[in-house]
């Protein structure tokens, strides 16, 4: 099930794609390729931020980036922070029909629609009876062209864009949500700088929210509180060599309040009980802040690893980013999402 697809091109099926996660920090990158019923993961690489570069004769500079030989894929599925986009989970009576587009495109409540690239998918179909819910998203048009413009020449060619966070719970849902297609689960990506959250009642999209909180406010707090560089706040927050629960807790809690409210809200909406949620991004190698989360939820919480279901090929992860394979769960399900139609 892919969320957030922007665009799509070509009509070939694709068998071996890179994928790209493209945020200010860095370029979190990998390469896929599916072979039956059995997917692969060939090469997982940390891409410098793209560069300026001026230095040709063309009046407006151009972004490029060094594809390394194990990225260089036909394809290119990106995934970007959009933090700007609109995302929204929208419900119409009965069966959905293609008539009902400008329904959709109304209901974003957008102006200079111009401006933005809108996409949608119906996650469960309705009758007489039931609802139809459509998740809809709308991206400013500068910034998929700025994405789309680092691989405006050559290969890999851009075939897809995604929103970060919808992209990793795609790959959530290739991993550890193949195995709660009968329960009740939530699941809740940390970005830098925004965080999104979900919840799944058998195998549906019940609710998704986005929060404006990241790791980049957790590492700013620490560097304040205890007087050392971004680089040192990093490692603390990954390693726990220091006990950082006061500060987890006082920035996580108006996000797990709200995760509270919504997990309340879907319970008595649609008479159920969420039984487990999954937790990934860089917050979560705390040990702090996972604990923070499970205390306030009060229910089953777990990491998870976006190369579960997925066959890890030898040297595909170098020993250096061994234990981080979080950081790519974008990138693998920007590619899940291409693959998974093949």
């Amino acid at each position: 099930m892919d969320f957030g697809k922007i665009f799509e091109g070509f009509t070939k099926q694709k068998t071996d794609v890179a994928g790209f996660d493209i945020s200010d920090s860095c370029i979190n990158a990998v390469r896929m390729h599916k072979s039956g019923d059995t997917i692969n993961l060939l090469a997982t690489t940390v891409l410098d931020t793209a560069k300026i570069d001026d230095s040709s004769e063309n009046t407006e500079a151009t972004l490029k980036i060094h594809i390394p030989p194990e990225l260089k894929s036909q394809y290119a599925c990106l995934s970007i922070p959009a933090q700007h986009a609109t995302i929204k989970l929208l419900s119409f009576p009965g069966d959905f029909d293609v008539k009902m587009e400008e329904k959709v495109i109304s209901s974003m409540g957008i102006k200079n629609l111009e401006d933005y690239r809108i996409s949608y998918k119906i996650t469960s179909s309705g009758d007489a009876h039931s609802e139809s819910r459509i998740l809809a998203v709308a991206v400013k048009e500068e910034e998929a062209k700025q994405a789309t413009s680092l691989f405006s020449s050559g290969l890999p060619a851009p075939h897809s864009l995604e929103i970060s966070g919808l992209a990793s719970i795609t790959a959530f849902l290739h991993g550890p949500g193949s195995r709660h297609k009968n329960d009740v689960i939530g699941v809740i990506e940390f970005g830098d700088n925004s965080s999104t959250f979900a919840l799944f009642n058998n195998n549906n999209l019940s609710l998704l929210r986005r929060f404006s909180f990241g790791t980049e406010k957790l590492v700013s707090s620490i560097q304040n509180t205890l007087g050392v560089d971004a680089e040192t706040a990093s490692s603390i927050l990954t390693e726990g060599s220091f006990d950082i629960s006061q500060v987890a807790n006082e920035l996580l809690s108006p996000v797990v309040n709200q995760l509270v409210v919504s997990r309340d809200f879907i319970e008595r909406r649609e008479n159920c009980h969420v039984s487990y949620l999954y937790v990934s991004g860089g917050i979560v190698t705390s040990h702090n802040t996972v604990e923070t989360i499970r205390k306030a939820m009060g229910i089953d919480v777990h990491t998870w690893s976006p190369t579960e279901n997925i066959t890890v090929a030898d040297g595909a992860i170098p020993a250096e980013l061994e234990g981080q394979e979080w950081k790519f769960a974008a990138a693998i399900g920007a590619c899940l999402a291409t693959l998974e139609k093949s």
